[in-house]
């Protein structure tokens, strides 16, 4: 094996001791390492398709145009600098090598994530890289290497993605299945419960406690065991949804998707559904009993007034 295939398999392999230390500090290392590993893989792939003589163009970040023998021009790597996470895939994709970047993408966040902001990840969402880790190198390795994963990376390193891929698979697996089992009552509930993640570790495993009203419902995460209601993981889920969209409608002018309940002060009053995701109150006055005009969901505390009338009437006093 050439030196950037052995970097990535000697990454790889260190990553996955890492993450069968009892050292909790070596998990976060474990994450760091077959990121690496990832990405060392992906430009051995762009150092076998670089053309011959051209300096592993495909790998270095910079190039520059030169006349070969024959009087063509040709571009050549230049520098030791070689390319970043984006121009990884721009690359790959160009050169139709198709890779699960949802994936990488999870594996790749998640290295950003420790290298930025956090410091300690519990063991189930580091299984959950392993194993988004382990689909990646499954494919990337046998359909573009050309290789076996078990022999390019060792039995021993090889069974711990096989072993951990298939409890996370099992639990998710799990609590999807409980997830498809509830009866969501609204189709705009149901749309954002893919969104449902645990407020306490941020895990994507979790399921209901019970059946029955939405509303009143508790979930448990698989993960950590901590138990959330319903309304918590909807008021997350609308912010991520629609929470930067409405941000920039307010910036113009426009009307936001979502306004605060005036029932529980939640921001989950969903105007185009007339109805509030977290608590399902709808508006108590529709009409203004002065003017008859439409009662908007902010002045829903005027007690059966529009907002001008109210004024009018607050003046009058």
């Amino acid at each position: 094996m050439n030196n950037l295939l052995n970097n990535a398999v000697a990454s790889i392999q260190l990553g996955v001791e890492d993450y069968q230390s009892q050292d909790q500090r070596r998990v976060l290392s474990a994450v760091r390492n077959i990121s690496a590993g990832m990405l060392l893989l992906f430009k051995e792939k762009l150092r076998r398709v670089s053309p011959s003589n051209s300096n592993e163009v495909l790998v270095k970040e910079k190039s520059k145009p030169i006349t070969d023998s024959s009087g063509n021009v040709v571009f050549i790597g230049i520098g030791r600098k070689t390319v970043n996470t984006a121009q990884i895939k721009e690359r790959l994709t160009g050169l139709m090598v198709h890779v699960d970047w949802s994936k990488v993408n999870n594996v790749v966040n998640m290295r950003n994530d420790i290298e930025h902001y956090y410091t300690l990840y519990n063991s189930s969402q580091i299984q959950g890289v392993i194993a988004d880790s382990f689909v990646v190198f499954k494919d990337f390795i046998s359909k573009h290497l050309n290789a076996e994963p078990v022999t390019l990376l060792g039995q021993n390193t090889w069974q711990v993605f096989l072993d951990v891929a298939a409890i996370y698979k099992k639990v998710s697996q799990e609590c999807q299945e409980a997830m498809n089992m509830v009866n969501w009552q609204y189709n705009e509930i149901e749309e954002l419960s893919h969104l449902f993640v645990c407020p306490k570790c941020g895990s994507q495993l979790i399921k209901p406690l019970s059946d029955g009203n939405i509303f009143v419902m508790d979930f448990i995460c698989a993960t950590c065991g901590a138990k959330t209601p319903y309304d918590d993981f909807i008021e997350r889920a609308v912010d991520d949804e629609y929470g930067g969209s409405d941000h920039l409608a307010i910036m113009d002018g426009e009307e936001p998707s979502l306004v605060e309940c005036p029932e529980c002060s939640k921001s989950t009053y969903f105007i185009e559904s007339d109805m509030c995701l977290a608590c399902e109150y709808t508006r108590e006055y529709q009409k203004c009993a002065l003017c008859g005009a439409d009662i908007s969901v902010n002045e829903q505390l005027l007690d059966g007034f529009c907002g001008y009338c109210d004024n009018l009437l607050g003046k009058d006093d």
